[in-house]
């Protein structure tokens, strides 16, 4: 199981917002319990209403009352509350000065500031009104929920808060069927789970009610449309504010795709990397294969004939990236393509371009299986061999950026915990080091 103190980590002082629907507030209360472990204790509001009995998972309430900024929090998650609205049964939500002041409080007690930004009325999905979500200026990570109970069911109501808005943001008309590419339209909107997002502020999804296999495999095809706007995807079951311990099953991030392409060829006596295979240059096919399988970005690193490759890849989306010390051998290219990965990757996949049989299923494969295991890297593996290409996590980017040699990434392997796809297609295993092996594609 992935560890969720792993993926949720927070700074002191550092601000969060949560927004969304089907377990916003048990989200909330979840962070805060693991803000209470690594710091003794968290600091937690809301800008929009609270309901009254949300309270009750609170150690200390600071009831329409603001902590001073000298007040040294007890120990435990302490909520800082509205004015009771009786005839709402609700909190009223702080203004945006009291939560900079709250901010203040965090920051001088080494603590984050969590505030939940919306209401759903208890269910999976929603749209947002005109005033919402009330994201401060000053959030440092917005945190959008959304529950998967409500994909494969009929648009009503009853499972979706505003349904009509939400209509127009999905792309649906009411009883339609909500999808998973209807629910990613309105969480890409900026009128829909972008709304109000400040422009330096981390995004993050949070799929919660992943419950059952189905639904697992459909929050993943869910994240994987949602990268494209967001910097993670969790996919989690939180079972409630307390009791039941929750999990997460995947985290999806942006997986960055390496090309090495340096090489001289020695054994080919041409170079590999403008080879013709099906009517396409290796290299080419090599970096549009991680496109295609969702890489980004697509980094090519060069070396010998560093002027002539990137002709080759002419109006394909990627980095070249060239490699000066290509002979000092292949660790070199390695550290190449590793230092010109964004911090947002949270791993990244070296291909060889003289691997023409390793497809996009491979590399989706490779990423999926990371999503759910969080491996330190994931290999796949024909028979009792192990082959390329290889996802290595983004915690072992230091390591790869120190090898030496012309052993590559593969020097890694024996320390590190791999996860293996299995692949049935012996092809896999082909790669073109000499004339002869031209033949044995046939």
């Amino acid at each position: 199981m992935i560890s969720m103190e792993a993926v949720f980590s927070m700074r002191p002082g550092e601000v969060w917002a949560i927004t969304g629907s089907g377990g916003k507030t048990s989200l909330l209360f979840r962070l805060a319990q693991l803000a209470c472990r690594q710091f003794g204790a968290a600091l937690v509001s809301h800008s929009a209403h609270l309901a009254l009995g949300q309270a009750e998972y609170a150690d200390h309430v600071y009831l329409h009352e603001l902590p001073g900024p000298d007040t040294i929090l007890p120990r435990g998650i302490n909520l800082v509350t509205g004015a009771v609205l009786p005839e709402r049964q609700r909190y009223a939500g702080l203004e945006r000065d009291d939560l900079l002041k709250l901010k203040a409080v965090a920051v001088a007690n080494g603590v984050p500031l969590l505030i939940e930004a919306d209401g759903s009325r208890g269910k999976p999905l929603k749209a947002w009104a005109e005033w919402e979500p009330p994201i401060p200026d000053f959030t440092d990570r917005v945190v959008v929920v959304a529950g998967m109970s409500g994909i494969g069911a009929q648009l009503s109501d009853t499972l979706v808060f505003r349904s009509e808005r939400f209509a127009a943001l999905a792309g649906l008309t009411p009883g339609e069927v909500v999808s998973v590419a209807a629910v990613s339209r309105a969480l890409c909107s900026v009128d829909g789970g972008l709304k109000n997002i400040p422009d330096t502020a981390e995004r993050v999804v949070v799929l919660n009610q992943a419950d059952t296999p189905d639904a697992q495999a459909a929050s993943y095809a869910l994240g994987r449309l949602l990268l494209a706007q967001y910097a993670q995807v969790a996919g989690v079951s939180l079972h409630g504010c307390a009791g039941a311990p929750s999990e997460m099953h995947f985290l999806l991030q942006p997986t960055a795709g390496i090309v090495l392409a340096a090489g001289a060829s020695r054994r080919m006596g041409r170079a590999k990397q403008l080879l013709d295979w099906q009517g396409e240059p290796l290299v080419r096919r090599a970096a549009r294969t991680l496109l295609e399988g969702g890489c980004s970005p697509v980094i090519v690193v060069t070396g010998w004939e560093s002027e002539a490759v990137p002709s080759a890849l002419a109006g394909l989306d990627l980095r070249v990236v060239n490699n000066e010390r290509w002979q000092d051998g292949q660790s070199t290219s390695v550290a190449a393509g590793i230092n010109a990965v964004p911090p947002g990757c949270g791993a990244a996949i070296f291909l060889p371009c003289d691997q023409p049989y390793a497809g996009v299923d491979v590399i989706q494969a490779l990423v999926e299986l990371h999503a759910f295991t969080q491996a330190d890297a994931v290999c796949p593996r024909v028979g009792n061999e192990r082959v390329s290409p290889t996802l290595f996590s983004r915690r072992w980017f230091g390591a790869l950026n120190q090898l030496v040699g012309d052993a590559g990434g593969r020097q890694l392997l024996g320390q590190l915990n791999l996860s293996y796809v299995d692949w049935a297609d012996e092809r896999l295993t082909l790669d073109l080091d000499e004339p002869e092996d031209l033949t044995k594609t046939l």
